[in-house]
């Protein structure tokens, strides 16, 4: 697990030494950092061995934060 989360922090710092194409970067910085969100999650919060109840509540909460984020987001910039 250490090996991914090294890996993925290594991309992340690489990635912000690419010029131009900044729309591309931080996608690319944002799936990255919600993958490695959920590596630590799931390993960490020991959500792997809860109950698949649980795992799924947590699930639904995140991705709804994350809606109400997007939609905050957009509907600031209209």
């Amino acid at each position: 697990m250490g090996v991914i989360l090294a890996f993925i922090t290594a991309a992340e710092f690489l990635i912000l030494y690419v010029r131009g194409m900044s729309a591309l970067v931080v996608t690319t910085l944002a799936a990255l950092s919600a993958a490695k969100f959920f590596l630590v999650a799931a390993y960490f919060m020991h959500l792997r061995f809860d109950p698949r109840l649980l795992t799924a509540i947590f699930a639904v909460g995140v991705t709804l934060a994350t809606l109400i984020t997007i939609a905050v987001r957009f509907i600031s910039l209209a």
